[in-house]
């Protein structure tokens, strides 16, 4: 009994250490796994390789893996792992780009600015001209008379 605990002990030491280092005999078996899984073929089938090439099943694993990351993801990566000088211009362009639309924000901000104060000088001129002079009431001198006031009573 203790030597099937081993067993069951180093194998399962093995799968930790296969998906901890991503070794090259854990990344085989789970493409191969995951082909068995996604063609309903038989795993043992898969491993012996009789059924599709190494490089045909690498090529649709990859393939399945990136359909759902979005193109710019992709970019990205490809730029980054496999042409470092695409890496760098993607760097570079994205600067350029942001540095672009900083530029047009504060000359958008400037502009709005200035026809704000044209605006306002306007308004201002508008109001001042709408602005009636202001009237007076003619003045009126009320006298009264006391005797005539008074005389009646």
């Amino acid at each position: 009994m203790k030597s099937k605990v081993s067993i069951y002990q180093t194998l399962q030491t093995e799968a930790m250490y296969g998906i901890l280092s991503h070794s090259e005999a854990y990344f085989y078996r789970k493409v191969c796994r995951w082909y068995s899984k996604s063609f309903s073929t038989p795993l043992h089938d898969v491993l012996e390789g009789h059924l599709i090439q190494w490089d045909e099943m690498l090529l649709h694993y990859y393939e399945s893996q990136m359909e759902n990351v979005e193109y710019d993801e992709i970019y990205e990566l490809a730029c980054r792992e496999y042409v470092p000088e695409l890496a760098e211009q993607f760097e570079q362009d994205n600067t350029d780009f942001a540095k672009a639309l900083e530029e047009e924000q504060e000359r958008t901000i400037a502009k709005k600015k200035q026809q704000n104060q044209v605006v306002k000088k306007e308004t201002t001129q508008k109001k001042q001209q709408e602005i009636p002079p202001e009237v007076k009431p003619p003045t009126m001198n009320l006298s009264f008379d006391d005797e005539d006031f008074g005389e009646d009573q």
